[in-house]
């Protein structure tokens, strides 16, 4: 079987009959489906460790090396900044305070600031249940060797959790080749307050006080990842194996040094941060929550889920057990932008009030989504969202497994009520076979939403026979631009005129850069002139028309490789220059931030430029890029629920915000207009505007550029709003063009053959997934 229909045969066996399946029609949520929203749930107070005064600039920042509960008291290990206009200063402190976050009490291990100057720090800082361990390291630099390297000095220290120096013994051994560098590797901390370091291809065990319990040799092709003590007591590691791939779990003996077998697990280690833990094997935390998990389960068992317990972060560090309903951890609040450690406690589901469940569905999620989820859950008193990230699902050896497990859950009658897509799922599949609502009829009703207000084409881009199947709140372009005295001022053109174009030119002039190779160029075929091969609704190809045997005969004129010389100082000049001087015509470009387009123009040295796309037969040769794209299930009771959360992405508010184009239109104008001022920050003392210019570098000297005109922003406003195609990067259509034409481009066959032998793999291939 060919490497491209492996990769995409489970999703077609699944999406074929996903229809009729998906969603029974019930109305309102099933009892379980809210039962389950309210599982896994905990109470979090965050705990404030240093003083913010409301109003005022924020100086002072920390990290968390450590924590560890101690009696009654979290102990936290922290690395703290302060800075300001003036100075700066670091500080590593003890942190010790009672779970409620009162009593706290500070010690400081180590300081330096901007009058420092002795080039010392601490690394490697671990906490036992007693002691503090770090590594000292300082570098003399008016002290050197022959070789002009600093005197180094490399030391083990100890400390009690007060702060007061326990030990302080050197590690570079004395036997040290001279010029050669010593660090350490490694340091894990193990029970009866020691510590394994890894240093010079050695392992040595130290206790508390600085002397040499042991020096164990390790039966460890990779060495150690991370070592945890089992919650009875065994030492468990996890390794990686022989090929650097997938992390294993063993157990070992610290006294013998030797490595069990790997454990047989039934879930992938590389998708998972793992701690040690009191009631559990280990702790495993991923984007959706906090699991435990004991040797010879069927799966690990979730703790907590961040969603459920309205958390605004998608990882949890130094999780430290205080019982089995409490834990305290440190994360970083995506909501605040900022570290934090918080105290969680479990909260009875019988406690939580029972609402209407909207599921959300993807392949990973992002940090904005989790922050809109949390913000909706906490504010919305009928609805409340759950999220499935299929990514967890992802195999080192496969990583479309996570797909491949949406699609049977789709299979099996369970389509959540909002999908977020992307280009790994079988969307069209999916439209077809009606899994999605028509979002027109969402804002057709919606009082402060009007169609017109929008984008047409990037909603024509994404609707079926009139129905618009995704809320797509954003967009960008990609397209190839060139000088308008070379392309002509109408974007879009054949293949044949752009090699006229190329021919008409010197020697030695290339179409896109003599750095591009057939493989790279490959990408942007793929992209923006594949779509044009696939009628999208009626899934028809026409890969044996001449447009496509043309683009196969220019693929062929391109080296298979470039070898680049970056050390020739030449080399830099001659990129910067190459477009201003005319010996490369093209440049694939992506519109998104309008004022970026100032610096593209700057290249080529000149604003009257076209958009004209890749040679097309039909149409402008450019693609819409739309990154984020929401559908609702057709089938699902709560549509109403799921339009009021993903109607936001329609609103002023959150258009106003999106970095890449809005679909609003009059929007993107007032974005877009920015471009015809000079750049500017704003003076927090005046509140006035202070203007700079915009400028690039070309053959060495800086070049001072002009804002953009309105026609200019009117001509890329014309442009962009007659884009119809949309980007859709399938790597088996990749797999199947760089296989088959494969011999053509070695001179075995003709065109006219690998056409034909593309145009039935593909139609094959498309069939399957209609």
């Amino acid at each position: 079987m060919k490497k491209w229909m492996k990769r995409s045969i489970a999703i077609v066996l699944a999406a074929t009959m996903a229809v009729g399946l998906a969603g029974c029609g019930n109305k309102g949520t099933d009892p379980a489906v809210k039962q389950a929203a309210k599982e896994h749930v905990y109470k979090y107070e965050a705990i404030e460790l240093f003083e913010r005064v409301e109003g005022e600039e924020q100086t002072q920042d920390y990290s968390i090396y450590s924590m560890n509960y101690v009696g009654d008291r979290i102990v936290a290990l922290l690395n703290t900044y302060e800075y300001t206009e003036d100075s700066w200063s670091e500080e590593m402190q003890i942190v010790s305070l009672k779970t409620d976050g009162s009593d706290k009490q500070t010690s400081v291990l180590y300081r330096r600031d901007a009058t420092t100057n002795d080039n010392s720090y601490l690394s490697n800082l671990q906490m036992t249940e007693n002691y503090i361990f770090g590594i000292s390291e300082k570098n003399d630099y008016e002290k050197t060797d022959a070789n002009g390297n600093p005197e180094q000095t490399v030391e083990l220290v100890c400390w009690d959790m007060t702060g007061q120096e326990q030990c302080r013994i050197p590690l570079i051994p004395e036997n040290l080749p001279e010029g050669e560098w010593f660090y350490v590797e490694r340091m894990i901390t193990l029970e009866q307050d020691r510590v394994l370091i890894y240093a010079a291809q050695e392992y040595t065990i130290y206790d508390a006080g600085g002397a040499v319990v042991t020096k164990p040799k390790f039966n460890l092709e990779n060495g150690f990842n991370q070592l945890f003590t089992g919650r009875d007591g065994n030492l468990l590691i996890t390794m990686w194996d022989a090929n650097w791939t997938e992390l294993q779990l063993a157990t070992i003996d610290m006294q013998t040094g030797q490595v069990g077998e790997p454990i047989e697990l039934p879930f992938s280690l590389n998708y998972y941060s793992i701690a040690g833990s009191r009631n559990y094997d280990l702790l495993l935390t991923d984007s959706l929550g906090v699991y435990g998990y004991n040797i010879g389960d069927e799966a690990p068992t979730m703790i907590m889920n961040y969603i459920n317990s309205d958390l605004s972060a998608s990882n949890l560090n130094q999780i430290v057990e205080v019982s089995e309903t409490q834990f305290m951890a440190s994360y970083y609040d995506y909501y605040d932008y900022g570290q934090k450690i918080g105290t969680f406690t479990y909260v009875d589901p019988a406690t939580i009030p029972d609402k209407e469940v909207i599921t959300i569905a993807s392949y990973y999620l992002d940090y904005q989504m989790r922050t809109r989820v949390v913000e909706f859950n906490k504010a919305n008193e009928e609805y409340r969202i759950m999220l499935k990230d299929y990514s967890q699902y992802a195999k080192s050896d496969d990583y479309l497994a996570g797909y491949t497990k949406l699609n049977n859950d789709i299979l099996a009658g369970d389509m959540p009520d909002i999908l977020i897509l992307d280009e790994n799922m079988p969307i069209e599949s999916y439209v077809n076979k009606g899994l999605f609502a028509d979002i027109y009829k969402f804002i057709d009703k919606d009082e402060e939403l009007n169609r017109e207000d929008y984008f047409q084409n990037v909603f024509d881009a994404h609707s079926t026979d009139g129905k618009l199947y995704a809320i797509v709140p954003h967009f960008n372009v990609w397209t190839v631009i060139g000088k308008a005295e070379d392309v002509g001022q109408e974007p879009g053109w054949t293949m044949q005129e752009m090699m006229d174009l190329l021919a008409s030119k010197p020697e030695g002039t290339t179409l896109f850069g003599s750095q591009m190779t057939r493989e790279s160029l490959m990408y942007y075929v793929t992209t923006m002139a594949l779509p044009q091969f696939i009628d999208k609704e009626t899934g028809v190809c026409s890969f044996e028309s001449q447009g496509f045997k043309d683009i196969l005969e220019f693929l062929k004129t391109l080296p298979a490789e470039v070898e680049m010389d970056y050390e020739d100082p030449d080399y830099w000049t001659e990129y910067e220059m190459q477009y201003i001087e005319g010996k490369t015509l093209l440049m694939p470009t992506t519109i998104s931030e309008i004022q970026s387009l100032i610096y593209t123009f700057g290249s080529f040295g000149t604003t009257d430029m076209t958009f004209v796309g890749f040679p097309s037969e039909e149409g402008l040769g450019s693609v819409l890029n739309c990154y984020d794209k929401y559908a609702i299930s057709a089938k699902s009771p709560n549509q109403e629920g799921a339009w009021e959360f993903l109607r936001y992405y329609l609103t002023d508010e959150y258009q106003e915000t999106v970095y890449q184009m809005p679909v609003n239109k009059e929007i993107w104008m007032e974005k877009a207009m920015k471009a015809t001022e000079k750049p500017y920050w704003e003076n927090q003392e005046t509140g006035e505007k202070e203007y700079y210019e915009y400028s690039t570098w070309l053959g060495g000297k800086e070049v001072i550029l002009d804002p953009m005109t309105e026609d200019q922003i009117q001509k890329i406003y014309d442009f962009v709003s007659a884009v119809t195609l949309t980007y859709s990067y399938d790597q088996s259509l990749v797999d199947i063009i760089q296989e088959e034409a494969a011999p053509f481009f070695e001179g075995q066959k003709t065109a006219d053959e690998v056409a034909k032998i593309i145009q039935g793999t593909i139609q094959l291939y498309v069939d399957e997934n209609r």
